[in-house]
């Protein structure tokens, strides 16, 4: 069963089909709540909780989901290529928004550091990881 569990077909499948599931239930709740979508059903954060959920029920480890899910990896980087492209093409656009572009990163960069460094201090970290996280 455990070889089931980690085969590149099901890993795949998980990866794909909890995407898909996140997306129908982000959706049904904006049909729900009509004004907005609910922040905490993003696909992505429901991928993420279903994933490690199914990984860890499965005994999964993290070397193994990598092998498993290579595709996904590779593809990776052809879509930041694309984005990168898309952002060219918008380039007229976001001159304009140079102001709230820059405070929007210095703000989120100020806001991760910060954050790391308290999360890191709540767990007990030592200094030395701490000051390796924290340009991350």
């Amino acid at each position: 069963m455990n070889e089931l569990l980690s085969s590149a077909p099901f890993l795949l499948f998980l990866v794909m089909g909890s995407y898909l599931a996140g997306v129908f239930i982000y959706t049904r709740s904006h049909i729900i709540y009509t004004r907005s979508h609910i922040a905490l059903l993003h696909p992505i954060i429901i991928s993420i909780a279903v994933i490690i959920g199914v990984l860890k029920w499965a005994g999964v480890d993290y070397d193994t989901f990598l092998e498993g899910s290579y595709i996904i990896h590779f593809m990776l980087g052809p879509s930041v290529v694309a984005l990168g492209y898309v952002l060219y093409e918008q380039i007229g656009y976001l001159k304009g928004k140079v102001i709230s572009i820059t405070s929007s990163v210095i703000v989120g960069s100020f806001v991760g550091i910060i954050s790391v460094i308290a999360i890191c201090k709540i767990m007990g970290v030592d200094r030395s990881i701490m000051a390796s996280l924290e340009p991350k």
